[in-house]
């Protein structure tokens, strides 16, 4: 499996180690290379499988101004649906990343 995220929230300096928390991909509002949702989900099986621990990994993938988050939980992902930052969503998209943080800080908290 192979899944390079444009950026990944993880314990290690220099190289990631596990736990992973989030995985984001990032693409261009016309940008027809790939598609971001899939490209983050297999970025997201590497985690699940590096990780060994049956944790969720969440994910984001950002595409213009559009947010989606995803959740992948054993052999079961959800997808949300699209959020803009060109809109009153900002006020979302603010409430799932604070919600993903306390999220983050609790795995850290426990694996200390």
């Amino acid at each position: 499996m192979l899944g390079k995220p444009d950026g990944i929230i993880a314990s290690g300096i220099g190289e990631p180690e596990t736990p992973y928390f989030c995985l984001h991909e990032y693409k261009k509002d016309a940008d027809p290379s790939g598609d971001p949702t899939a490209q983050c989900l297999a970025a997201m099986l590497v985690a699940q499988v590096k990780n060994e621990d049956n944790v969720p990994i969440y994910g984001v993938t950002v595409t213009g101004e559009n947010w989606r988050f995803l959740v992948l939980e054993g052999k079961n992902y959800d997808i949300s649906s699209s959020y803009s930052v060109g809109s009153k969503d900002i006020y979302d998209i603010f409430r799932i990343l604070k919600k993903l943080k306390g999220i983050v800080n609790e795995r850290i908290n426990n694996s200390l």
